[in-house]
């Protein structure tokens, strides 16, 4: 199975900038039947450039093609993001640590559990969020590692049969430099005006929102506000952002949200509760404080539509 490069989606891609690093691959991909050849060919490129500067975010576009003459039945998992695992280590060999994981452990709606049946010619393709899955600490040489592991089964064996599986390393070289405040900032409002472009298609909204709310909330909170309540905006997906944050910062953008009645998007105080529910006591104690402030008192456990707008 060939393993390559592949373009983006656009001609200048997430925050205009062009992918301009090589990426060594290693090892060979294999199925469970080593007598057959992997019919999955598994394609991943850089978006971002390997060289970054310190809360900048890294992006890479994945591309799943069925090039066998049967139908393949991949098994991708929970919002198709169950097929790989991010590791991140630095010149040291030291890994550094994941964040709280955003893969829903009890999926919603018919279609969150996806296992693509690929025609012959057939693709899954997408984005992942590599610094909403990693913290990067301090600046240097990292080695980022895409584990893939797709279970998969052919033809007539799509129902029944024990799955084969593919499972292969991909490995790139990244540069992170000292943090530097415009850079960053620049950064983010490149992202500002990618994600308010109607014209964008779905998938790599997705992409730019996860980038930028992946950036150091010291620098770019307040373009995460401004995104928040601006009616233009698709403002439920960025409320599902600051939800996934969790933080102080992300609460206070969520409560301003209240204040802004023409936003379209699911109730913002179900978020909040949700937050409060899952929050250390710090939180809570801060989410208490907002509720005081719109004139009444959080529970021990919040239900629906506890703040209220």
């Amino acid at each position: 199975m060939k393993i390559k490069q592949v373009r983006t989606f656009r001609q200048q891609p997430l925050i205009a900038l062009v992918a301009v690093a090589a990426f060594a691959l290693s090892p060979v991909p294999v199925s469970a039947r080593e007598d057959v050849t992997p019919p999955l060919d598994v394609q991943v490129s850089l978006v971002t450039p390997a060289q970054i500067t310190l809360g900048e975010p890294i992006l890479l576009r994945y591309k799943i093609v069925n090039g066998s003459e049967q139908k393949v039945a991949a098994q991708l998992g929970v919002q198709g993001m169950d097929w790989y695992t991010i590791t991140l280590r630095d010149a040291n060999n030291t890994v550094m640590p994941s964040t709280q994981n955003q893969r829903p452990v009890q999926p919603r709606g018919a279609f969150s559990i996806e296992n693509g049946s690929l025609d012959k010619g057939g693709y899954s393709d997408g984005y992942i969020p590599v610094t909403k899955r990693v913290v990067i600490q301090h600046p240097g040489k990292y080695t980022l590692t895409l584990h893939v592991n797709i279970p998969y089964t052919l033809g007539s064996d799509t129902v029944a049969g024990s799955p084969d599986i593919i499972s292969q390393d991909m490995a790139f070289q990244i540069l992170v430099t000292a943090p530097d405040s415009h850079s960053l900032q620049s950064t983010a409002e490149a992202l500002r005006e990618a994600v308010s472009d109607t014209g964008t298609n779905g998938k790599l909204l997705r992409a730019d929102m996860d980038a930028l709310f992946s950036m150091p909330e010291a620098q770019v909170s307040a373009v995460w506000k401004d995104l928040a309540t601006k009616p233009s905006m698709n403002n439920d997906l960025v409320a599902s952002e600051l939800e996934a944050l969790g933080s102080k910062t992300s609460v206070d953008i969520l409560v301003n949200m209240l204040d802004v009645p023409t936003l379209k998007c699911t109730p913002v105080s179900d978020r909040i509760n949700r937050i409060y529910n899952a929050g250390d006591p710090i939180l809570r104690e801060h989410i208490k404080a907002v509720a005081r402030q719109k004139g009444f008192e959080m529970p021990e456990c919040a239900g629906e539509s506890i703040i209220i707008d």
